[in-house]
C-alpha cells in the first residue's frame, strides 16, 4: 500500500512515544521531531508506511545511542504472555471450535504493538481477555484451515514480541514438520528478532529464520536470498501484524492477513473499523 497523508500525525506521535521510551530528554526529543519532519518533506508516497517507520526508529537510535530501546518491554510482553500460555491453551481445548479460537488468539495477539498511536499502552492480559468476544470471518477461517491441511510447506511471518506467545497454539496446529517461521534480522520497536524467538523458546518449537530486515514490516528487495526462496516456495503464506499487510498487499502473492486493525487509513482500506480481527486472503 502507499502512504496516506493521515499516516503523518501518526509518523510524528511514533516519534514522541518512541523518544519517551528511549527515555530521550527534551531537546534529544526536539532533534528527533526535526529529523523526522526533515525526512517527511520528501518522502516517497509511493512506498508503504513501515520504510518511514523504520527511519524514525533508526532516528530514535542513533540519537538515544541505544540500538534496541524497546528490550525491556519486549522482555515483559513475552514474560506475560507465556504466563497465560496455559491458560490459552485450556481455552483452546475446551473451545467448541478449537482451531477458530486459536486463531481468534492469534489475532488478539496483535493488539500488543507499540508501533502505533492506539496500541501504546495495549495491555497483554486485556488481549487475552478480549480475544473470545470478538467476532471473525468464519467462512475465511475454514478456508484457513482447508488450506493449512492442504499444503506441505508454510511460512508464518511473525510480528511482535508478547503476540507470538498469542501464535502458539496456532503454530502447533499447522506442526512443526511443515512450518517455517520468519522473525526480523535487527530490533525495531517490539518485533521479534531470533533474540526473542529463543528467549521464547520458539525457535526449539519450531524452525525460525531470519528475513534479513530490521523493517517493522516484510519489504522483500531488502531480504536475504535464503528468505525469499522460502517465501516463494511456500505453498502457503500467513501474515501477522498490520506491518506486513502494509508491505505485502500490493504483491501479485496470494497470502494470508491476520491483524488487528488499528487506523483510520487501513481501515478504509478493508472497509473494516478499527479494532475489527482481520482474517483475509489476497
Amino acid at each position: 500500500m502507499k502512504t496516506d497523508l493521515e499516516c503523518f500525525p501518526c509518523f510524528l506521535k511514533q516519534t514522541l512515544s518512541a523518544a519517551a521510551v528511549a527515555k530521550m530528554n527534551r531537546n534529544q526529543t526536539q532533534k528527533a521531531v526535526k529529523e523526522v519532519l526533515n525526512i517527511l518533506k520528501d518522502i516517497n508516497m509511493e512506498l508503504p508506511p513501515p520504510l518511514m517507520g523504520r527511519d524514525i526508529h533508526n532516528i530514535i537510535k542513533k540519537i538515544s545511542e541505544n540500538p534496541d530501546p524497546y528490550k525491556e518491554l519486549k522482555n515483559f510482553q513475552n514474560n506475560t504472555a507465556l504466563k497465560l500460555l496455559d491458560e490459552l491453551k485450556n481455552e483452546i481445548a475446551y473451545a467448541e471450535d478449537s482451531f477458530e479460537t486459536a486463531v481468534k488468539f492469534s489475532i488478539a495477539g496483535n493488539a500488543i504493538d507499540l508501533g502505533t498511536s492506539t496500541t501504546v499502552s495495549a495491555d497483554v492480559k486485556d488481549s487475552f481477555k478480549n480475544a473470545l468476544a470478538k467476532q471473525i470471518d468464519k467462512a475465511e477461517v475454514s478456508k484457513l484451515k482447508k488450506e493449512i491441511e492442504n499444503s506441505k510447506k508454510i511460512l508464518f511471518l511473525a510480528d511482535n514480541s508478547g503476540e507470538i506467545i498469542f501464535d502458539i497454539p496456532l503454530m502447533e496446529y499447522i506442526g512443526k514438520e511443515k512450518l517455517t517461521v520468519a522473525v526480523r534480522s535487527n530490533p525495531i520497536i517490539n518485533d521479534v528478532t531470533l533474540k526473542e524467538a529463543e528467549q521464547c523458546k520458539i525457535s526449539s518449537m519450531f524452525k525460525v529464520i531470519e528475513n534479513g530486515s530490521d523493517l517493522p514490516g516484510t519489504w522483500l528487495d531488502e531480504c536475504r536470498e535464503n528468505f525469499k526462496n522460502e517465501f516463494e516456495s511456500s505453498d502457503l503464506i500467513i501474515s501477522k501484524g498490520q506491518g506486513n499487510f502494509e508491505t505485502l498487499s500490493s504483491l501479485n502473492r496470494s497470502i494470508f492477513y491476520l491483524f488487528l486493525v488499528k487506523c483510520k487509513v487501513i481501515a478504509k482500506i478493508t472497509g473494516q473499523k478499527p479494532d475489527t480481527f482481520i482474517i483475509q486472503k489476497i
